[in-house]
């Protein structure tokens, strides 16, 4: 008797752990299945809180809104200006009609300053062309020198005299000049202030003329290769637009 007692009771402890696992599987079931099986509905789902619900349904302040950050709001108000596909199609075609387009080689300019002459460099670049600095070295006016040449010192205060009844009293007689030997009526900056001075003295000395000192200095301009229409907004920065030079 004590044998079989043991027997149907290790029977049913085995049948009830069968019974268990057989109904954890089935409940496991249910959870994974949408509608449940058989026909049967799943268990509903959690409904939000009344404080939820009126968050989400205020008017005044969308639930939607209220999860969005800057980032995501600059990047939406971007895109409702012009789409990513559009700009890209934009950049794409501006690039295809400056490719197409007849290239030409013009120098703008010219400069003083070497940095005026970069910063404009530096805007036709980015626009598209392909640019480089030029510097040149040019011969400009420095001084404006009103003289008459003179054989001696006598010579030169004779025409001093006559220049005193102009009156015209600030002339003095230069052993060293363009001219050699000259009585000197005048030094200027200006080219106008020596033409004044040359026809104040014309009647007193008509051999008087206005001599040009000149200095060299570098000078810059900025030679681009691009479509006309880079080129062209440029124009109206600097004095003068001319074919590219050899040099």
């Amino acid at each position: 008797m004590g044998s079989k007692l043991r027997i149907v009771v290790f029977s049913l402890l085995l049948a009830n752990g069968l019974v268990w696992l057989l109904n954890g599987y089935y409940q496991q079931l249910l959870a994974e299945a949408p509608e449940g099986l058989g026909g049967r509905p799943s268990a509903p789902l959690e409904t939000e809180s009344p404080v939820k619900e009126s968050v989400s349904r205020s008017p005044s302040i969308p639930a939607s809104v209220a999860t969005v950050t800057p980032a995501q709001r600059q990047a939406q108000a971007i895109a409702e200006q012009e789409p990513p596909a559009e700009i890209a199609a934009g950049k794409w075609g501006r690039a295809i009609s400056n490719w197409f387009a007849k290239s030409l080689c013009r120098e703008l300019g010219p400069f003083n300053e070497s940095v005026l002459a970069s910063r404009l460099l530096g805007s036709l670049s980015v626009a598209g062309a392909e640019a480089s600095l030029v510097t040149r070295t040019v011969s400009v006016p420095e001084t404006f020198w009103v003289l008459v040449p003179i054989a001696d010192a006598a010579a030169g205060k004779a025409l001093g005299a006559k220049l005193d009844t102009v009156p015209m009293r600030d002339w003095q007689i230069v052993r060293s000049s363009p001219l050699g030997m000259a009585l000197s009526m005048g030094l200027f900056n200006t080219q106008t202030s020596a033409n004044a001075r040359l026809a104040k003295v014309k009647a007193a000395v008509p051999d008087a003329v206005v001599h040009v000192k000149r200095q060299s200095r570098p000078q810059y301009w900025v030679r681009a290769t691009a479509p006309e229409n880079v080129l062209k907004a440029e124009y109206e920065t600097v004095a003068t637009v001319q074919n590219c030079s050899a040099n």
